[in-house]
């Protein structure tokens, strides 16, 4: 009975993590917790929204998916003056399929992988 109770204060101590990183001058126990990914803007600092931490992630989210449809903005006008050249093919279509897809799959992978290892590692691969 006291391995079970113990067991169930270790997973409850799990679920309260707190959601800025421990300085010397805060103890845990005054720090805002977070279960899951649910919070109310009352648990919040005091200005997170303005925060530069949450303003570069919204800025650097938004580049990304700039640069995700960027990417095959740029070619898809040709796209109809190859098919033309080539002959009319019914199978254009897949090129704006296949690119989503492995765009879908490729930030998958690069997500996870940015988890495992931190995302310092894949910026220096990716460089």
């Amino acid at each position: 009975m006291t391995e079970e109770i113990s067991k169930d204060n270790a997973y409850s101590h799990v679920e309260h993590t707190t959601i800025s990183p421990p300085s010397s001058e805060k103890h845990v126990e005054d720090l805002p917790t977070i279960r899951g990914f649910e919070t109310s803007t009352s648990s919040l600092p005091k200005g997170y929204f303005r925060s530069s931490f949450f303003v570069g992630t919204m800025f650097a989210t938004g580049l990304g998916l700039a640069a995700g449809v960027g990417g095959f903005a740029l070619a898809a006008p040709e796209l109809a003056v190859i098919n033309a050249d080539i002959g009319p093919n019914g199978n254009l279509t897949w090129v704006s399929l296949v690119y989503t897809l492995t765009l879908a799959v490729g930030l998958l992978l690069v997500g996870r992988l940015s988890d495992l290892f931190g995302y310092v590692v894949n910026l220096m691969i990716s460089c």
